[in-house]
This record gives structure tokens, sequence and C-alpha cells, in this order.
């Protein structure tokens, strides 16, 4: 089941899973973003 959460980096609201959501709550943007792109600003790119 998904749940409407909204991003603590960029604002987006998105859909996360009920069960997996460690905090901060990223958006699957951000997260991709952090991972390939260290220190790089996703909300650059949105």
């Amino acid at each position: 089941m998904h749940v409407r959460a909204r991003c603590a980096l960029c604002g987006r609201s998105f859909e996360m899973p009920r069960d997996g959501g460690t905090p901060p709550r990223t958006c699957g943007r951000c997260r991709h973003w952090q991972k390939v792109g260290g220190g790089r600003r996703a909300s650059a790119d949105l």
C-alpha cells in the first residue's frame, strides 16, 4: 500500500510504500540524485 508524502528536499508530493519510509522522506528523483550526484542539488533538476 502506498501513501502520499512530501519530499523533504524538493517539496514534491510522491507515493511511497507505507512500510518502507525511512526519514528523511525523499522522492525517487532526489534519492537518485543523492546516489549519483553526491552533493548536487536535486532542486536544480526539477
